[in-house]
């Protein structure tokens, strides 16, 4: 395959991920996940978001938005947490998920992230690494609208790479919200917000 080609097929990647809609993001990230494009979430015990989850989370509810296939409910602790919820819009990595995990307190939910409707209060709200797959005019709306969904002294913990295209996210993120802590892991940041 040509560099042209290929950076044709990653600019339509993109704004399928992007824009799309649900059914065309599913189908893609679905394939994606068949295909073993994302082989690499599935070993990930030292993400530099868990240490924030367990400090956080103090025993209570995760909610793990763009869990692929739940690497963080198979690699935490399960004594710090009392149930995780992973969600995720490929059915291919819920089913990867759900094969892999046997933890009972974990469950995982197959939907967009702009229309789920969570059915619970979490002290935990993950967005890693999926954060940027939302368009930015309707990011604030969601998280927002995921805030509802905080127990009281709940928080929000983002994993982003630090590039400039991704600045933004940060941004609205410290002008919209109450930033409890950033923390810098290149090439990633940590950001915990309520």
């Amino acid at each position: 395959m040509s560099s042209m080609t290929r950076k044709i097929r990653n600019v339509a990647r993109g704004l399928i991920q992007r824009r799309g809609t649900p059914a065309m993001k599913r189908r893609l990230w679905d394939w994606e996940f068949r295909h073993g494009r994302w082989i690499c979430l599935d070993d990930t015990p030292d993400d530099p978001a868990y240490p924030y989850l367990r400090q956080y989370v103090a025993g209570g509810r995760i909610l793990d938005l763009g869990c692929g296939p739940g690497s963080a409910g198979r690699h935490l602790d399960p004594t710090t947490y009392r149930s995780y919820v992973g969600v995720d819009i490929s059915q291919i990595a819920i089913e990867q998920a759900r094969q892999k995990d046997s933890r009972r307190q974990n469950s995982y939910v197959q939907s967009d992230l702009l229309s789920y409707c969570p059915d619970d209060a979490y002290e935990v709200i993950l967005l890693g690494d999926s954060l940027y797959y939302i368009p930015r005019p309707d990011a604030l709306g969601m998280l927002r609208r995921y805030a509802q969904c905080l127990a009281r002294g709940g928080v929000f913990i983002v994993k982003m790479h630090d590039a400039p295209g991704y600045r933004p996210f940060f941004q609205l993120i410290r002008d919209h919200f109450e930033v409890i802590a950033e923390h810098p892991h290149p090439p990633v940041i940590v950001i915990v917000f309520r």
